[in-house]
Formats: C-alpha cells, sequence, structure tokens
C-alpha cells in the first residue's frame, strides 16, 4: 500500500521530533546557552538600574582590564571570545551612552583602539554593587559550590578553545 502525503509528513515529523528529543538531550551547547539565559536574567534584572545589560557589562569590563582601559580591536574581541562583528555592532550603544570611544591607534592610523570614557568608569562603578546583588542571588539560588565549580569547568574550557 503506498504512502499518502500526509502520512510521510507524518512520519518525517515523528523522525524530526526524535531527533530534536536526541539533540536537546545530548547537546552540551544548548543547555548551557539555556543556563546562561537564566543566569543573564539575574544579572540584567539587577543591572537595569544603572541603564546596562550584562552584554554591555561584560564589554565594559573588557576594556577596563586592558591597560588603561584602552583595547585594539582583535586583542578585545579575542578576550571576550567575540568575532569583531559582533563587538563592533554591540560597541555601538556604549559609544552612543558615552561609556566607550573608538579611535585610531597610536602609530597606526589604520587600527581601531577602544577606550573606557570617564562616564564608562562611572558606569562600571554604579553597576558594581547591583552586579554583586545579582551575584549573590545566583549564589543562594544555585548554591555558592557549584556556581564556583561551574566556574572552574568554563574556565577550563576557554583555555582549551
Amino acid at each position: 500500500m503506498a504512502r499518502t502525503p500526509v502520512a510521510g509528513y507524518i512520519q518525517g515529523m515523528k523522525h524530526a521530533q526524535q531527533l530534536a528529543r536526541t539533540i536537546a538531550a545530548e547537546c552540551a551547547c544548548l543547555r548551557l546557552r539555556g543556563a546562561a539565559r537564566t543566569l543573564s536574567r539575574y544579572y540584567d534584572g539587577e543591572l537595569r538600574e544603572a541603564g546596562l545589560r550584562l552584554s554591555q557589562l561584560t564589554i565594559l569590563v573588557g576594556v577596563a582590564m586592558f591597560p588603561e582601559g584602552e583595547a585594539a580591536m582583535k586583542p578585545l574581541s579575542d578576550a571576550l571570545v567575540m568575532d569583531r562583528t559582533t563587538l563592533t555592532r554591540n560597541l555601538r550603544p556604549l559609544v552612543n551612552q558615552g561609556w566607550l570611544s573608538v579611535g585610531t591607534g597610536k602609530g597606526d592610523g589604520r587600527s581601531r583602539v577602544v577606550t573606557l570614557t570617564a562616564a564608562g568608569e562611572k558606569a562600571l562603578e554604579a553597576a558594581f554593587p547591583l552586579w554583586k546583588r545579582a551575584q549573590a542571588t545566583a549564589k543562594k539560588e544555585f548554591g555558592a559550590a557549584r556556581l564556583a565549580a561551574l566556574g572552574t569547568e568554563l574556565d577550563d574550557l576557554l583555555r582549551r578553545a
């Protein structure tokens, strides 16, 4: 007996659902992204008071960690584990807020350098107690030891990349 188009479609959907269940159950990256979104909600909720999102704080912190709060684009994108196109796009709101500036590098007019401004330093200072509150909430919700162990595992994963 020949399969009808509807029966073929249903069979295909069952197969797709089976594949999706396998991926959802076994994919470390899928679970890691979900966990990151869950944790990000805690931090974004607290940082909102300072007009920041965690994704923006990440860039401010990244720039501030370079000597004199000044980073060339390539080393900054490497430190943030972010491609340069995404970094450029994510810099715009921070530049528009006056928290970062982008200019040319010393001695090489072709290279771009990102600098933390005085307003960016103030934003980082305002964000710090809010970040600490979010950090305390995350520790309470998930356990300080579990989060520390997760941090160790993630650091190891990043070193291997």
